[in-house]
């Protein structure tokens, strides 16, 4: 990735993790509830992805093993919309 499409990145999760419940519920309110500990979770998978925007191999390994356990119990692709 391009060091300016990184920054570009990264400066834009800077203004939406100052309030990531806001954001995050206009962003997925059609698939879940703003207070639903799903959404802080995805927010938090969301700030990982961008805090390893640069290392993309283990980028990669992380989600990797994040799909490994959401299979583990028993979350089907057919579960998201």
């Amino acid at each position: 990735m391009e060091r300016p499409e990184s920054e570009l990145i990264r400066q834009s999760w800077q203004a939406v993790s100052r309030s990531p419940l806001e954001h995050g519920t206009v962003l997925f309110s059609s698939t879940m509830a703003a207070s639903s500990p799903a959404l802080r979770i995805v927010m938090l998978v969301i700030e990982a992805a961008v805090t390893h925007v640069e290392d993309l191999s283990s980028l990669e390994e992380y989600l990797a093993g994040l799909g490994r356990k959401h299979r583990a119990v028993g979350v089907r692709l057919s579960s998201f919309s």
